[in-house]
């Protein structure tokens, strides 16, 4: 994707980190306001991400911001549902089929995120790609603006935001720089490969066009097919039992993966799986989320376990909303930034209350260390 023209030096809004949440603010600000806006991402790809599952309430929500034919009309792979052994070894599946809105997406998140991007390059934004924050300062007009220092592949340049809003994922980077702190719930993280399927191994998968979800003793697994018939096979586990079993090296994987049956006779075959790959996965909140002329979106401000399933949906609900707090803000009207505070601390709560429920469904790996903890024995803290 190319990178738009330079921006002036006084921009309205900087943006940092062009996924979901980010384009989806950047989108926001530039359909429904007059602000100029600079969305920035350190990546060559906006967001490079390895495929999710995004149902169809999500749909409304990309309608909002006028790029629904970003899922409908991109060639994403539609998704049945959802199955899930959970808290007994056979498979209660969802069907979206049946719900209101009709069928879910498999996405290539590249695609979608680029997608995403452009639309917002297109609306008149700004998009900078291969650029990194190198530094922050108060501005010297009375604190109206910032001064930052980008650095990119053009070299340096300043810019004069008059807001800032992170949108670049868990690390939360910027939003650290201006004083907020990340507070991590747990140790999850994800160990993901991905195959290339046969349209012999398709045709006999059990679970077609469906994302399964299957709990083991060292934690659960997420299996989804991907557009190009591939499938994405993730193991969710905490971080330091990951490195006690050797986890994140192929042998030890593959021999956790047969104590998943529905999930290994599905990748069985698969041509060979890439070599294991990390991903953060762990629950996050950070305090505060804004400030005077700043404020998080996205894993950013909240993050959690995917099998909340909060994931794009929320991330672009979490950029929208920050766009509307953050253009109030602009115009004097702290009341939305207060609400917007609030509605992430709720969440939050909500969400805690809501996964040790889901937790507590699984009883039948007793011994396991991973469910003894969510059984209330202490998670490890990630490292914040």
């Amino acid at each position: 994707m190319p990178d738009s023209e330079g921006a002036g030096p006084d921009v309205d809004v900087l943006i940092v980190g062009a996924g979901p949440a980010g384009a989806a603010a950047a989108l926001a600000f530039t359909r429904y306001t007059g602000l100029s806006v600079l969305l920035v991402d350190r990546s060559g790809e906006p967001g490079l991400a390895l495929g999710e599952l995004v149902t169809p309430g999500v749909l409304p929500l990309l309608d909002f911001i006028g790029v629904a034919e970003a899922l409908t009309g991109d060639g994403h792979d539609p998704a049945q549902g959802v199955a899930a052994a959970w808290g007994t070894a056979d498979p209660m599946p969802r069907d979206f089929l049946f719900g209101a809105r009709g069928m879910g997406w498999h996405l290539d998140r590249t695609r979608f995120n680029r997608r995403l991007a452009l639309d917002a390059q297109r609306r008149g934004a700004t998009v900078a790609l291969r650029t990194r924050v190198a530094a922050i300062d108060p501005g010297d007009d009375g604190g109206r603006r910032w001064r930052v220092r980008l650095s990119g592949a053009g070299g340096a340049r300043m810019v004069c935001p008059r807001l800032i809003v992170d949108a670049g994922g868990r690390a939360a980077t910027v939003a650290r720089r201006l004083g907020a702190r990340r507070m991590a719930g747990d140790g999850l993280i994800g160990i993901a490969a991905i195959g290339r399927r046969t349209d012999a191994a398709a045709a006999a998968d059990g679970f077609p066009a469906t994302t399964l979800i299957e709990a083991s003793p060292e934690g659960w697994w997420y299996s989804a097919p991907l557009p190009g018939r591939r499938l994405v096979v993730t193991l969710l586990t905490d971080a330091d039992l990951a490195r006690a079993g050797g986890l994140h090296h192929a042998d030890a994987w593959h021999r956790a993966l047969l104590s998943a049956p529905l999930t290994a006779a599905r990748a069985g075959p698969c041509d060979p799986l890439t070599r294991p790959m990390l991903r953060a996965a762990h629950s996050q909140e950070l305090a505060p989320v804004g400030g005077p002329g700043w404020l998080a979106a996205g894993d950013a401000a909240a993050a959690f376990d995917p099998i909340s399933g909060l994931g794009i949906g929320h991330a672009i609900a979490s950029g929208l909303h920050a766009a509307r707090a953050g253009e109030a803000s602009l115009r004097g009207d702290g009341s939305p930034m207060r609400q917007y505070a609030r509605g992430v601390a709720d969440n939050a709560a909500q969400y805690r209350t809501s996964l040790a429920a889901t937790y507590a469904g699984v009883t039948r790996f007793p011994d396991a260390p991973f469910w003894r903890r969510r059984a209330g024995h202490g998670i490890p803290d990630a490292a914040a």
